[in-house]
């Protein structure tokens, strides 16, 4: 009886513990459980401040706490895709619908977004697909395909989705006229475009999306004059530059490096005429011609006149845009003060100039869209330049260049930086050179209404075959920086500036006969029509 007696004490002791175990376990659980939400609400109120490093550190640490958390695991997610670490959001949303499609079916927006941004519209629409299965009855589902076709250039797939989402919930009518008048602009039918953003502000005029509308509206009537089949800009500037080039012409081939160590204003026209025959979806092709001229001041002698035909074809199939083009530039230099028109105006319109260069540009070209906001430009020149002054030896000139430019996801930032080689072939061997460029440029097209523009680049220029010391080797640097406005619908002001700095291992004298440096100043407007 007596070890019956302990039997049972000793049972109920261990019974004890045990509850009381539990007991303390179920604590443990509770605190560690809202120990987690903390971190997971520091979280989450960091990410809606852009502080991504410690929102992910708070959410892993949420994670540790409460690992079967799973819509902790989500926000990992969400908070990997905002700092663009791709490669891990994908791999935690596609391990929740693995898990629970049902429960996480909003990972599947997130999965198409982030193939849509990295322009993967094939996994986009396959990932919308699947949760269309999933809920067959979700308008977003439709919306976010509309986009996704939009962006494919699918419009007619495009408005079909924009329509059933709007069957589906009746409250987005107002979004979709909107998105549908995006679709006309990309399909350049301006005339529907304005009218499906009116219908759109005739719904509420007081919403975000109305006041989007009439901005959309705005930038059509733009759009209609870039777009439309002829155009004519006039550009008249006033700039002063510190150190004139001594050849006119060195503003067509800078790398002779002369100067004559003086300074002048200079003013410039021009007059351009554009017209498009063929105005396609996907190509177009068209001929223009410019009328250039300069007029200095002081130094009439290297005033310019230019006669500029050309013809070109451009075919755009999304990512790639392809364009080759031709020009026809005639040169005349010189001039006489006899011939300005008055006092304070500088140009004299080819009087008593002289033929000086006769030039043939073809230039074919290739733009890539590519993945993760990245942009590809590569170019290719030829020049065949026939000089008229009886001393200058005729050259071609060819040219290979790229650019890789970047646009910032949330604002319209793009920098860039290139590269380009060329080569020079003369009928002296001393007028023969290679040169390698370098660039490095920053343009932020809509800042504060302004468009604004620098870029900074070095040149290296080899001429193989120099007189006077072997082999002359030039550096050229070169910064510059404008800043344009819209004043009014058709007018714009720009201001500019540039830098050159010019050396080479050339002494004549003890002196370098090629080195100098040079700013200049510009003020100019353009009149479009």
């Amino acid at each position: 009886m007596e070890s019956l007696y302990l039997f049972v004490k000793n049972k109920k002791i261990v019974i004890l513990i045990i509850l009381f175990l539990c007991v303390l376990t179920m604590e443990t659980n509770v605190y560690s459980q809202q120990n987690a939400l903390n971190h997971f609400i520091d979280g989450i109120e960091d990410f809606e401040k852009g502080n991504y490093n410690e929102a992910l550190n708070s959410i892993k640490k949420a994670i540790e706490m409460d690992p079967l958390n799973l819509e902790f695991t989500y926000y990992l997610g969400v908070v990997y895709s905002a700092m663009k670490n791709y490669k891990e959001a994908l791999k935690i949303f596609e391990s929740l619908v693995q898990k629970d499609s049902a429960q996480f079916s909003k990972a599947y927006f997130e999965i198409a977004a982030i193939h849509s941004k990295n322009k993967e519209y094939s996994e986009a629409l396959d990932s919308l697909s699947k949760l269309e299965i999933l809920e067959p009855d979700n308008a977003r589902v439709f919306l976010e395909k509309a986009y996704v076709y939009s962006n494919m250039e699918k419009f007619d797939l495009a408005e079909q989705n924009l329509k059933k989402a709007m069957e589906l919930n009746p409250d987005l009518k107002q979004l979709v006229y909107y998105e549908l008048g995006a679709i006309m602009v990309k399909k350049e039918d301006t005339n529907l475009a304005v009218d499906l953003f009116n219908q759109c502000i005739g719904i509420d005029s007081t919403t975000a999306i109305a006041k989007n509308a009439k901005d959309a509206i705005e930038s059509v009537k733009l759009m209609e004059r870039l777009i439309k089949n002829w155009n004519i800009m006039i550009s008249f500037a006033w700039a002063y530059d510190d150190n004139v080039p001594l050849d006119p012409l060195d503003i067509v081939n800078p790398s002779s490096g002369r100067t004559i160590d003086k300074g002048d204003q200079f003013q410039s026209l021009s007059l351009s005429l554009n017209y498009k025959f063929l105005s396609q979806r996907h190509l177009e092709s068209g001929f223009g011609y410019t009328f250039s001229n300069i007029g200095y001041k002081e130094w009439v002698a290297n005033n310019i006149l230019a006669h500029n035909p050309r013809l070109y074809i451009q075919f755009v199939q999304k990512p790639v845009a392809f364009r080759l083009q031709y020009d026809f530039s005639y040169y005349y230099s010189g001039g006489d003060e006899d011939d300005q028109l008055m006092d304070g105006f500088y140009l004299t319109f080819g009087g008593s100039s002289e033929d000086k260069l006769r030039m043939h540009t073809i230039s074919p070209s290739i733009s890539i869209d590519e993945p993760y906001n990245l942009k590809t430009d590569v170019n290719f020149i030829y020049q065949n330049r026939t000089y008229l002054d009886g001393i200058t030896s005729d050259a071609s000139l060819y040219a290979l260049g790229i650019v890789q430019s970047y646009k910032f996801e949330n604002f319209e930032l793009y920098p860039r930086v290139g590269y380009k080689f060329g080569y020079q072939d003369s009928d002296k061997n001393d007028s023969s050179y290679r040169y390698h460029e370098g660039v490095i440029g920053l343009s932020a097209p809509n800042l504060y209404k302004f468009m604004v523009d620098s870029s900074l680049s070095y040149i290296r220029t080899e001429y193989v075959h120099f007189p006077v010391k072997g082999d002359r080797r030039d550096r050229n640097y070169m910064f510059s920086f404008s800043v344009t406005r819209l004043l009014t619908e058709r007018l714009y002001a720009q201001i500019s500036y540039s830098y050159n700095y010019n050396e080479s291992n050339v002494t004549d004298n003890g002196k370098d006969p090629y080195n100098f440096r040079k700013n200049v100043y510009l003020f100019g407007l353009t009149l479009n029509f």
